[in-house]
């Protein structure tokens, strides 16, 4: 059974505030696809949102256990779930 994990990088109008939405869906390999996931946003980070990522480098930290939260749920509770996280 294969995975799907969205990542969605949302930034609010009236302020600085960001908020990361993930969705995601049962694998079978949960490291290599979190792996993945966080690769691929830091690589987006770094392209488009370079003055983000400079001055909130731990949040990448924030944002694995965030996907760790997600896809442990999501393979207990259901099909497709959401998280998100206010940075």
């Amino acid at each position: 059974m294969g995975a799907e994990i969205n990542v969605t990088l949302i930034s609010e109008a009236r302020g600085s505030s960001t908020i990361l939405w993930c969705e995601s869906r049962p694998f079978e390999d949960i490291q290599n696809r979190i792996h993945d996931a966080v690769e691929e946003f830091a690589i987006t980070a770094n392209n488009d949102l370079d003055d983000l990522i400079q001055e909130r480098k731990c949040q990448l930290g924030l944002f694995r256990w965030l996907l760790y939260l997600c896809l442990w749920k999501d393979m207990s509770l259901s099909w497709n779930r959401g998280c998100a996280l206010r940075l």
